[in-house]
């Protein structure tokens, strides 16, 4: 380009009125201000663990600041904050919040603020190791996601010789068979002191013992219990209970049953262990004639006036008496001496299957 040309234009342009100077400037100073905020402004897509979303344009890279002040939502120095900027101008960020932790360990509470976790990441995190059985609750690979309390439970162990006596304990049995003579009382099985003479193992849980095993025994006996049955007011003498679907009144009779029988009753013993239907013999069996009552059948028994309550019962044996008297039922007793104290009453015998 001449010289001559050169000058011909600097006159041109410093010619120009000074509208078209002010109209140039403000175009390149917008211009450079859309290339800036293009540049340095970002739309971002704001959520957190609570379940909040925004959107947001924002110039700053402070995600805290993004967070707090522009979205306008809560966040502790405590939360994780996540930013991932897929490409210019556009990101997604996340706020995961923390949430307070306490762990229970040794007497004493440690609470720091976490995101979610395992109980086991929570330990990790807050310096505490388990050793040996020493657990925890909730268990080590339970989900933390809110506010929680974790336990950690110190087990240790105790191993010992122990050679000593066991004492016998008396249980008691009642019957109504001792109406007549309440204060009776009749050793049923006489008690026998046990030893223990064993190495056992105490397995302490936070310093207390929650169980104790035996890791060898040296000849150990168990006590044997003393039974001694008394007098109860309505107390059966048969373990038998009523059969499915019987009612029963407030007295415990049924209140169905197809037939009932006043009979007279004595009591007998028998070491046979059999009667004569080949059934055994036991507390709620008798002996009747079986064609008045089949063997089998299901009855109840008990004086009229409640104070004798033999119970539910089934007969599996015959009598030499039903030849004299076949209104007469015998009922069964796993001593003699309770049979001879049953002598002879009247009882109804309600029949019901």
């Amino acid at each position: 380009m001449s010289q001559r040309t050169k000058e011909h234009i600097r006159r041109w342009i410093f010619g120009l009125p000074m509208a078209v100077w002010v109209t140039c400037l403000t175009t390149v100073c917008l211009a450079a201000t859309s290339l800036f905020l293009y540049v340095n402004t970002n739309l971002v897509t704001i959520t957190n663990s609570d379940g909040q979303k925004t959107v947001v344009f924002a110039q700053t890279i402070d995600k805290r600041l993004l967070v707090r002040e522009i979205a306008d939502m809560r966040c502790s120095e405590d939360d994780i904050i996540t930013y991932d900027q897929a490409k210019h101008g556009y990101g997604e960020l996340h706020v995961e919040h923390a949430f307070p932790v306490t762990i229970s360990v040794d007497g004493e509470k440690i609470t720091e603020n976490l995101i979610e976790c395992t109980v086991a990441d929570a330990l990790d995190i807050m310096g505490v190791t388990l050793s040996g059985d020493d657990y925890t609750e909730p268990a080590l690979t339970a989900k933390i996601e809110s506010a929680s309390s974790i336990a950690v439970h110190r087990v240790t162990y105790n191993d010992y010789t122990k050679n000593e006596t066991v004492p016998f304990e008396t249980q008691y049995q009642y019957t109504s068979l001792f109406y007549r003579s309440p204060e009776r009382k009749m050793v049923m099985q006489n008690g026998a002191d046990g030893v223990i003479n064993a190495k056992l193992r105490d397995k302490v849980v936070d310093g207390e013992i929650v169980e104790t095993s035996v890791i060898e025994d040296y000849g150990s006996t168990e006590a044997v219990p003393e039974i001694i049955k008394v007098y109860g007011e309505g107390a059966a003498v048969s373990s038998m209970t009523a059969p499915e679907g019987v009612t029963l009144d407030e007295n415990g009779i049924p209140t169905q049953y197809s037939a009932v029988l006043t009979m007279k009753a004595t009591g007998y013993y028998s070491a046979a262990g059999k009667g004569a239907s080949g059934l055994g013999l036991s507390y709620g069996t008798f002996a009747v004639d079986p064609k008045v009552i089949p063997y089998g059948t299901r009855v109840y028994i008990a004086s009229a006036d409640g104070k004798f309550v033999y119970g539910w019962a089934m007969p599996t044996d015959t009598g030499s008496f039903i030849h004299t008297n076949n209104m007469q039922v015998d009922l069964f007793y796993e001593t003699y001496e309770e049979s001879y104290i049953n002598a002879v009453q009247e009882v109804k015998v309600y029949i019901v299957g």
